[in-house]
């Protein structure tokens, strides 16, 4: 923000600057007084400058905070699509911890996942009542206890704490014990342990109309949440409500939260990104300002010197009009005339001297010619006189006849072989014919040579120019400042030098290190999501193994066996690494380490990534990382309906069947915002009457509605546990459809008789 003492600077340095422009153009020196005002300004132009970049820093850090919780608020978003919610880390934990030491004995249940809110109107003040408690942990009441001790014993190492753990052991004594009009009435649910924990949280807890109704009740709440509780009225606090948890219907609110949040976050993101860029562009222009204040500060004398400067220019321009109009300078250019003159001569000497050099040159090739022609007629004359001393040596006897008969055919003018012969016409003028001819080659060669003297510089003189267009072309371009006209490469050098040895390896670093976060936020995310699956998977059978233990079919008990496949154990234990959600960085889960969990996880990746053809949809579908069977109990002891399949017949395998379909449909719906219709043709024609009521007890249960087709012979078994039954009949080629009502002896017709929400 500007302050009064900010504008006070700037209307100085304003003053400051123009009063040293002025004086500058009028050559006058600047006083202590404007010198003082403009390093006072300069002062706040650097002070400026560094708030800038204070802002600028700050408004980057708030972007990537905002970065960070538009991600988070996705990834929530993403999770509440998929009908998964977010509690606080505490719960997750001691839940994840319970689920893994209590698996196949007992179901974790938060507390708020298990009921509805009946009249919405009241919603804000049951959320906001129950605050944390909505978060309240529930296990069977056998096995209580033992979560209590695991719960102690692993607190510190967890860092659990704050999260609560209902003794539904103790509590189930306050079911039903809930008063009329209390609040416990707003909620509802089909779980006994989480009935009793409303009752025993909100049944005392009164529902007023308004704030003069509180003053009736010892502890009461009205729709807008003010709480009357010994005698002392409080509000509500809005974040205790504002977030919805309880029941399905709280999904849906918490989804249009998150996209809110998302509008919201995303207008302050582009608003912060508007304000940093106009900020980097303010503290850019005040860096370059900043850097113009310095060199002004060290040449606030140069309007002194320019003062000086043109008092010595004055000076000098009246010594020259004298020096003008003296014969000093008319002899002066005389002297100059003369001097252009003889620089003329003595360029013309110097042409005839390059031309007499040249002749010298050509002069010279001619003479070493023939002293080498010299040299080969006397080593050829001493070859000759050696032939001629060898001949008379062999046949001097006959010289003196054949000197008689050479003058007999010759006359007196015939040659003495031993005398030599003269010089012929034609080699008399053997040196002044060769002459021209070595000229000539001379002369083609110093042409060849110049014409490719000449193509060369020609073709120098193109390449410099495609240097100088593409140095342009790059300037312009990457914003690059150096002569494009240079004589040499130094600055390209220099800045090739820098990319190579430091730009270069710093993105290269940078895009590595980018790479190996993306890619390790990836693997987190899949580990995650893949714990989730299995978790939810878990979750479910040990809800149907609950449901199952409540309804014994004849001698026989089921259960749901799950744990983790042979052959994806490893990958199993790995993922399912109860500290695996006590890391505080993600990429620890990865990094190279000795520990055998981090070596699994990374062979997995490894798989996934270059592993053979269908390794991905293996290793994807968390179904592959289990292995489910039906365990049997009776009396005789227990077995696997895996095993026994084809040694069983009839009820006994019918049962299991029926039990593993349930299951299915239970899974399919196990989002309860659905019809949950089940539907059979010959339903349960091979069970016996108490598999059968077992059944229907069991789809109750479950909450399914069952439509089945039975024949005449098991509608005894079911008509009393069905909501309505149709029998069809028919005559030659007419159908009849009568309806039958169930009323059990003793009761009226049209009481509450507790049926399967079922048809028959």
């Amino acid at each position: 923000m500007w302050s009064d003492a900010d504008r006070e600077r700037t209307r100085r340095f304003i003053e400051g600057v123009g009063a040293l422009r002025h004086r500058i153009a009028a050559g006058t020196p600047l006083d202590a007084a404007s010198q003082s005002a403009f390093l006072e300004a300069g002062t706040a132009l650097a002070d400026w400058q560094r708030r800038l970049v204070e802002e600028r820093t700050r408004l980057g850090d708030r972007l990537r905070q905002l970065d960070e919780e538009i991600k988070r608020t996705r990834e929530e978003l993403d999770r509440l699509h998929r009908r998964q919610v977010t509690y606080p880390i505490e719960v997750e934990r001691l839940k994840a911890l319970l689920e893994e030491r209590l698996a196949g004995r007992s179901p974790v249940i938060i507390f708020c996942e298990r009921m509805e809110v009946r009249d919405e109107e009241w919603r804000n003040a049951i959320e906001g009542y129950l605050n944390t408690r909505r978060f309240d942990l529930l296990v069977a009441p056998e096995v209580f206890g033992e979560a209590l001790r695991l719960y102690e014993r692993e607190k510190k190492a967890r860092g659990i704490e704050g999260v609560g753990l209902v003794d539904t052991e103790k509590e189930r004594r306050y079911l039903g014990t809930a008063r009329r009009g209390s609040l416990a009435e707003e909620l509802e649910t089909h779980d006994p342990l989480v009935q009793a924990h409303i009752d025993h949280l909100l049944g005392q807890v009164m529902k007023a109309d308004d704030e003069a109704a509180l003053r009736a009740h010892r502890t009461a709440v009205t729709r807008t949440g003010m709480v009357y509780h010994n005698f002392v009225a409080r509000q509500l606090r809005k974040k205790t409500y504002e977030e919805p948890f309880i029941g399905e219907k709280a999904i849906p609110r918490q989804i249009e939260r998150r996209k809110e949040a998302l509008i919201r976050l995303r207008a302050d993101r582009e608003g912060l990104r508007a304000a940093s860029a106009e900020v980097e562009w303010w503290e850019k222009r005040l860096s370059e300002k900043v850097e113009k204040f310095r060199w002004m500060k060290e040449h606030l004398t140069i309007a002194e010197t320019i003062g000086e400067l043109r008092t010595h220019l004055a000076e000098a321009e009246g010594e020259r009009a004298v020096l003008l109009s003296s014969d000093l300078y008319k002899e002066l250019e005389r002297l100059e005339a003369d001097y252009r003159g003889w620089r003329k001569e003595e360029q013309k000497l110097k042409e005839e001297n390059a031309e007499w050099t040249k002749k010298a040159s050509e002069l010279k090739v001619l003479r070493d010619h023939a002293e080498a022609d010299v040299r080969t007629a006397k080593e050829a004359l001493e070859q000759a006189t050696a032939v001629v001393s060898e001949w008379l040596s062999a046949y001097g006897a006959y010289v003196d006849t054949a000197r008689e008969r050479l003058k007999e055919a010759w006359g007196e003018e015939a040659p003495s072989p031993f005398q030599a012969p003269e010089p012929s016409p034609a080699s008399a003028r053997r040196p002044e014919t060769a002459t021209p001819a070595l000229q000539e080659t001379l002369a083609r060669k110093i042409d060849n040579w110049e014409n490719n003297r000449r193509g060369n510089l020609t073709r120098s003189v193109q390449a410099f120019q495609e240097l100088v267009r593409q140095r342009t072309e790059y300037n312009l371009t990457y914003g690059f400042v150096a002569p494009a006209d240079a004589p040499d490469n130094a600055a390209f050098d220099r800045l090739f030098e820098q990319l190579e040895q430091v730009d270069l390896p710093a993105y290269r670093e940078k895009a590595e290190a980018a790479r190996r976060q993306s890619e390790e936020e990836f693997k987190a995310s899949f580990v995650f999501q893949l714990r989730e699956a299995l978790q939810a998977a878990k979750s479910e059978f040990e809800e149907l193994n609950y449901a199952l233990r409540h309804f014994p079919f004849s001698d026989d008990r089921y259960a749901f066996e799950v744990k983790a496949h042979p052959r994806m154990k490893a990958f199993y234990d790995a993922v399912m690494d109860p500290f695996l959600l006590e890391r505080d960085e993600v990429p620890s889960l990865f990094a190279p380490s000795e520990d055998e969990r981090a070596q699994v996880l990374a062979g997995l990746f490894e798989r996934l990534v270059r592993g053979e053809e269908g390794d991905l949809e293996t290793f994807t579908n968390y179904q592959n990382y289990l292995d489910f069977d039906l365990v049997i109990s009776n009396s005789a002891g227990s077995y696997r309906f895996s095993k026994y399949l084809r040694e069983k017949s009839g009820g006994e395998t019918q049962t299991p069947f029926y039990i593993a379909i349930l299951a299915s449909f239970y899974h399919l719906y196990r989002s309860r915002k659905t019809l949950r219709l089940v539907v059979f043709d010959e339903a349960f024609n091979k069970m016996d009457e108490a598999r059968i009521e077992a059944s229907l007890k069991l789809i109750k249960q479950l909450e399914l509605q069952l439509i089945a087709v039975a024949p005449d012979e098991k509608m005894q078994h079911m008509f009393p546990h069905m909501t309505t039954t149709l029998v069809v009949s028919r005559v030659g080629y007419r159908s009849f459809v009568d309806p039958l009502f169930y009323v059990p002896a003793g009761e009226a017709a049209g009481d509450d008789r507790g049926e399967v929400d079922a048809d028959e």
